[in-house]
């Protein structure tokens, strides 16, 4: 009995080795040909964001991504692993690492100068970063695959802030940002530089402190009804310069400054507007943070103009226009100022017009044409309508108030979406949230007798209990 006994316990081990193997052998190979990842980390800290995923979807170029680090740093490792991410999604992106000590040949024929040198191929375009993140490989990624340049046009000549000035009335930080994300940017006259304007091309009136010529008005006219793009930011001192200009395209420049007192919340003073109501235009739909626009000026839209108006961005309830002067202490007068909420950026899109739309027609057949025959040509668009967007307030883009909350992402919001190019994106970097459990002292004293007394009670009981049920056998 006791020798059949062990013969049936020894098959019955190595049935169940033989199934334990036949498991491991089978998780091993669906393993290796089916390459999926399982991230459960509430935050999603080892997941592509949803915008990523969504562009690589569409992605119809190959791209390379090289990153220059030293082999066995830091650097290379998340290089790899989110390089990783990336190739799991597509298999239009391939990467590579080079070690440029290991490689220096390769790493001279790029113009490396630094470790952490990220720099994408597709085609004859090539961009670079070195910014080791998901937000930057994957603008990285659009940039390199974008068709055609985009611009971004300062005007100056009249007081307006300066591109290159880094104090707190410079608008260099703001630059930095659209040269960070592929965009060419420069600042001139416009008279002297209009001819070289195209669809591709977003005027920027970054505050004035005089008026424009009306030779220049009629140029920033004419360029928005042939399918052009201005952003306006003009501060309540100047409106008057600008009243007949936007009053033909349905956007009316109201008397005052705003006064909010909710912005002392932020540890910000009344003459801040705290911004945080969006509409559903497709420039801010998808905004979430709140800006803060420092002695702003009020809105209205009207229909009749050239353009259709639509508002973007309102005030809270608890802000109003004052209509009188700024003194030490302000407060709502409801016969004279204007109840919140209190439109502070608006959009009118204008039709391009009749002979504009025939050569847009025309420059479309070309295009067209040109990529039957395996050319490009995207030096225009067959846009249809121009836009003027306005913002009542130009310090929110000034070095001093960009950094506030969500000051300096509306503003690329904005500029990307005057350019057609919502796809540059926006990704906040994700951080591990703090799950820290905190026990009171009766939990403390259960977890204990729990660990420590009943879980090696119970272990030791069964274990008994097993010894004499086989024993009496």
């Amino acid at each position: 009995m006791n020798r059949k006994r062990r013969i049936l316990y020894g098959a019955n081990a190595v049935v169940v080795a033989v199934v334990l193997l036949g498991i491991f052998i089978a998780v091993g190979y669906f393993a290796t040909a089916y390459n999926k990842t399982f991230d459960f980390t509430e935050e999603k800290l080892f997941s592509l964001d949803p915008q990523t995923e969504k562009f690589l979807e569409e992605l119809d170029t190959d791209v390379r991504v090289t990153g220059f680090f030293q082999k066995n740093s830091p650097g290379a490792s998340r290089f790899l692993d989110l390089m990783k991410l990336y190739g799991e999604k597509t298999k239009r992106v391939t990467y590579r690492l080079i070690d440029p000590d290991e490689d220096p040949a390769t790493a001279k024929s790029y113009g490396i100068t630094r470790y952490g040198t990220i720099i994408a191929e597709s085609g004859e375009k090539t961009k670079r970063t070195f910014e080791l993140t998901e937000e930057a490989v994957t603008n990285l990624l659009i940039m390199v695959t974008r068709k055609g340049k985009k611009r971004v046009f300062f005007t100056s000549g009249h007081g307006e802030r300066d591109i290159r000035s880094r104090d707190g009335e410079g608008i260099a930080f703001v630059a930095d940002d659209l040269r960070g994300q592929g965009f060419e940017v420069e600042q001139g006259n416009i008279l002297e530089k209009k001819d070289e304007w195209d669809e591709n091309t977003l005027v920027v009136i970054p505050g004035t402190r005089k008026g424009f010529l009306k030779e220049e008005m009629k140029v920033l006219e004419e360029f928005i009804e042939s399918g052009g793009n201005v952003l306006a930011l003009i501060d309540p001192e100047e409106k008057d310069y600008f009243k007949e200009f936007l009053d033909k395209y349905g956007i009316v420049y109201e008397d005052g400054v705003i006064i909010d007192p909710s912005s002392r919340i932020f540890g910000g003073t009344p003459i801040i507007a705290l911004v945080s109501s969006y509409s559903g235009h497709p420039s801010v739909r998808d905004f979430k943070l709140a800006s803060f626009l420092a002695l702003a000026g009020g809105l209205k839209t009207k229909t009749g103009g050239k353009g259709t108006p639509e508002i973007l961005c309102r005030t809270g309830r608890g802000a109003w226009l004052e209509k009188g002067k700024l003194l030490h202490s302000v407060r709502f007068d409801s016969g004279k100022d204007v109840a919140g909420p209190i439109t502070v950026a608006a959009v009118s899109t204008v039709p391009v017009r009749e002979k504009e739309a025939e050569k847009a027609s025309g420059t479309e057949k070309e295009s067209q044409e040109a990529k039957s025959k395996g050319e490009s040509n995207t030096s225009k668009s067959s846009k249809k309508e121009g836009r003027l967007l306005v913002v009542a307030d130009s310090d929110f883009v000034s070095n001093h108030y960009k950094g506030f909350s969500g000051n300096g992402d509306l503003f690329l919001n904005l500029v990307k979406w005057m350019l057609s190019e919502e796809k540059i994106l926006n990704i906040k970097p994700k951080k591990p949230k703090s799950s820290t459990y905190f026990l009171t002292p009766t939990a403390k004293k259960l977890w204990f007798a729990g660990a420590v007394v009943v879980l090696p009670l119970f272990i030791f009981a069964t274990g008994l209990v097993t010894w004499r049920i086989r024993r009496k056998r």
